[in-house]
């Protein structure tokens, strides 16, 4: 097996993480039973709502609480994945909000490989989140396995035309916070 290699992206790597975020997206709202007419819908609006410039900045110039990094196999992006790093105890959460895998990535390691890493840079004081479309089963089994579970399940997401359920998954603090 090939070395899995995670690194914060560059913009040379732009177009390979549009390529990915798009087919991954496509993927895992098929996988949830969305109707292509909604998911294309979906995808042209993010496109217009989200510009390659403002691509650019939310990846390759993150804020200082931002998380983002690139999972490569032989030199190839196979993964991405962006999330939040809470920078206070009592504030909301440490936020997983996007994790994208190539499909000839899965099960090879890369998302274990990716989220680990983030995991082992959140605040462990904080709770970290993530949004999962509710009929994604593979989702939910693969953040069951790194110790979320469901605390919200009446969310929604809008796509295309319609919205569709949205589970909100949660991974406890992993120390305890200290109160003087």
């Amino acid at each position: 097996a090939e070395a899995i290699v995670v690194e914060s992206p560059k913009i040379p790597d732009i177009n390979p993480m549009l390529a990915l975020f798009d087919t991954a997206v496509r993927d895992e709202m098929e996988a949830s039973g969305i109707p292509h007419a909604d998911i294309d819908l979906h995808l042209s609006k993010w496109r217009q709502d989200y510009p390659r410039a403002t691509f650019i900045q939310e990846w390759i110039e993150p804020p200082s609480t931002g998380f983002r990094k690139i999972a490569r196999v032989g030199g190839e992006v196979a993964g991405l994945l962006k999330g939040y790093i809470s920078d206070d105890a009592d504030s909301y959460a440490n936020w997983l909000q996007q994790l994208y895998i190539a499909n000839a990535a899965r099960g090879t390691g890369v998302a274990d490989r990716i989220t680990n890493l983030y995991l082992a840079l959140a605040n462990p004081a904080a709770s970290t989140q993530v949004w999962v479309l509710a009929h994604n089963v593979r989702a939910r089994r693969f953040y069951a396995r790194h110790g979320f579970v469901g605390v919200a399940y009446n969310s929604t997401m809008e796509c295309g035309r319609n919205n569709y359920p949205v589970v909100i998954l949660e991974r406890k603090p992993q120390q305890e916070i200290a109160y003087s």
